[in-house]
């Protein structure tokens, strides 16, 4: 043995371990981690945090979410379409985002992404503000007509798709 290591006791688990500097505290990083959790932590926000990782200390606390409230006890006046088996934590109306596990539902994404539009709630994907009626209600989704553009994603019509293509043909003949 080497003359630098020093002989310690682990804080967390009690046992001897040669330590490789007189600051080292724990045998492991195993133990490590034990210990210097939560409030212990240098980066203790508190419920400074953001709405993702609140979303994160409710799985590892309470678990992941494993069933849709909306399809077990039709709370809201849209139905459960069944169809996704991915369930999500949706904070309820008129509740501040927190640690606490009953200001949330467990909805599936579609009941979820539903909840959030008859909130008013924008997400990535809406394009309408709060107060109007969502697309589903009274009536079918619209087809949108003619493809999309290659490149761009937007819709295009046969027309402009067959320009587009020639366009491309002649560059590689060039």
């Amino acid at each position: 043995m080497s003359k630098w290591r020093i002989k310690k006791m682990c804080e967390v688990c009690g046992s001897e371990y040669n330590a490789r500097s007189k600051k080292q505290r724990f045998c492991s990083y195993k133990c490590r981690g034990k210990k210097i959790r939560g409030k212990l932590h240098c980066n203790w926000k508190g419920e400074n945090i953001s709405r993702v990782s609140k979303h994160i200390w409710l799985a590892n606390n309470y678990g992941k979410p494993h069933k849709c409230e909306n399809r077990e006890k039709q709370i809201f006046e849209f139905k459960c379409n069944e169809k996704f088996n991915r369930f999500a934590y949706a904070l309820k109306h008129n509740h501040k985002y927190s640690k606490n596990i009953d200001d949330y539902y467990q909805l599936c994404y579609s009941c979820h992404k539903k909840y959030d539009l008859l909130k008013g709630w924008k997400g990535s994907s809406t394009c309408f503000k709060k107060g109007q009626q969502p697309p589903w209600t009274g009536k079918k989704r619209p087809n949108i007509s003619g493809k999309l553009h290659p490149r761009f994603g937007k819709h295009q019509t046969e027309e402009q798709l067959k320009k587009f293509r020639e366009t491309l043909r002649l560059k590689r003949l060039k």
